[in-house]
């Protein structure tokens, strides 16, 4: 019996099975496949329908009831080459693929052709077709002459991965039950695969929607505790001021009286030695008050409900400004080499400010907790690129920096390396999302050992009145 995925999961029968082959491209109705393929068909339905394919025990079998060197499966996320993985059976004689050619340019543009044409076919017995750029980019990759894959493509046409088998000597043709076979069982695993992704997805939105009512029920409680804070802070400054006026206004009797009489004594020491103290004790709780209504202000300003509309002027050196204060005890405690290049009069952009200083506190964050000593450097650089009609915000850091493999993945939802430490992986995420609504771009460069750099790129409107300098 041969069965095939249904979209709900279920499975169709032998009575069902009649148009099956017909929803993938270039298949009619199924010839009369071999015993083993069959019984691989069957197997591989059954294991998909509970979830649970080994795809590497599936590859064997395919690999050695069609007598090939090499069967292969290559899944592809977000469609991008750099984020491939592969699954294989070889024979003895036959080399692995390397991480090296799935990663180069030919098969890159390998995974051009499979977009255009769904499949590839090449025959070791078909001399048109050796030397070509396709031939050539493929015995490249895969080291082999005759070679037959057929791309696993979405509903909505995106490259999902590929499914391959390749023999290396020259006279092999593939033969039609092969290629139906072949494409069956691509047409199975793409169903498989899309209906992960889509449960996947599913289980992120849920994820981000318990995380917003977490920030959502945080930013209440934020400006609960600033509003608290603000209260008897107010109470600090209102005396603070009285308090120097008063010792301004006794000063001129004090000094009279020491002119006359001689020094004072007041809580252990001299109105002598506390005559110009006194006047800078105040102004010092004036200032650390004042410091406090600013952090009240700026968190109240960043946890406020603000509109979708990204219509703002935003100076970009204020929100750097703005972040920096939040985050000033942070900075404090991880470097001693804090600095801020600011280029003055840079344009305003379009946006939204409390956004963009969302995207610069987690950056800044982010490049504190990559730091291995407070001698390690943070520099925050902003500058206009008058060519380009660019703003652009660096982040950069003297610390761990990040490894080659995990530099494609940090901007992707819950991917974090500081789980352990509390990490939820949705920072740079969300910090992404936010700078592409800006039509913008985040990069990062970095090399382990010695730093990251993070780069934000913002475009700048010459027809709005946000371009205006100040």
């Amino acid at each position: 019996m041969l069965y095939s995925i249904l979209p709900d999961g279920g499975s169709r029968t032998d009575a069902e099975q009649e148009n099956v082959f017909s929803t993938y491209p270039d298949t009619d109705t199924l010839s009369p496949a071999t015993t083993r393929q069959d019984h691989i068909l069957e197997e591989l339905a059954a294991s998909l329908i509970g979830n649970n394919v080994d795809v590497s025990a599936f590859l064997t079998q395919i690999g050695q009831s069609l007598l090939l060197n090499r069967a292969f499966f290559v899944q592809l996320h977000g469609g991008r080459a750099n984020r491939a993985r592969k699954t294989e059976w070889c024979d003895t004689q036959t080399v692995p693929l390397t991480q090296e050619a799935l990663t180069s340019t030919a098969f890159s543009e390998i995974l051009r052709h499979l977009e255009l044409h769904t499949e590839i076919c090449l025959d070791g017995a078909t001399k048109q077709q050796r030397n070509t750029e396709l031939h050539n980019n493929v015995l490249q990759c895969f080291t082999s002459h005759s070679v037959y894959m057929v791309a696993l493509a979405a509903p909505n046409k995106s490259l999902l991965g590929l499914l391959g088998i390749a023999v290396d000597h020259a006279n092999r043709r593939w033969q039609e039950d092969e290629c139906r076979f072949i494409r069956t069982v691509a047409h199975m695993l793409a169903q498989h695969l899309e209906g992960g992704r889509i449960a996947e997805e599913a289980r992120l939105r849920q994820r981000q929607l318990v995380q917003a009512d977490k920030m959502a029920s945080l930013g209440i409680l934020v400006s609960g505790v600033a509003h608290e804070i603000n209260n008897p802070n107010l109470f600090i400054m209102s005396n603070a001021d009285i308090l120097a006026e008063v010792w301004q206004n006794v000063q001129p009797l004090l000094d009279t009286h020491c002119e006359e009489q001689g020094d004072i004594p007041i809580a252990g020491t001299s109105y002598l030695a506390l005559r110009t103290e006194i006047p800078e004790l105040c102004a010092g709780i004036l200032e650390g008050a004042e410091h406090i209504k600013r952090i009240v202000q700026e968190l109240r300003d960043y946890v406020r409900e603000c509109p979708a509309e990204l219509s703002e002027p935003v100076d970009v050196n204020a929100v750097v400004k703005s972040a920096n204060v939040l985050l000033s005890s942070m900075i404090k405690k991880s470097t001693t080499q804090f600095h801020v290049h600011a280029q003055p009069n840079i344009p305003k952009i379009l946006g939204n400010s409390s956004r963009l200083e969302q995207v610069v506190i987690n950056l800044v964050q982010n490049a504190c907790q990559a730091l291995h000593s407070k001698e390690s450097a943070i520099t925050i650089t902003t500058r206009y690129e008058t060519i380009a009609n660019v703003v652009i915000i660096e982040v950069c850091d003297e610390g761990m920096g990040i490894v080659e493999d995990a530099l494609p993945h940090i901007t992707d939802p819950f991917y974090t390396t500081k789980r352990e430490s509390g990490g939820t992986g949705l920072g740079l995420s969300i910090s992404s999302t936010i700078i592409n609504e800006h039509e913008g771009m985040l990069e990062f460069n970095s090399v382990p050992g010695k730093g990251t750099t993070a780069r934000v790129i913002l475009p700048v409107r010459h027809d709005h009145p946000a371009h205006k300098v100040t």
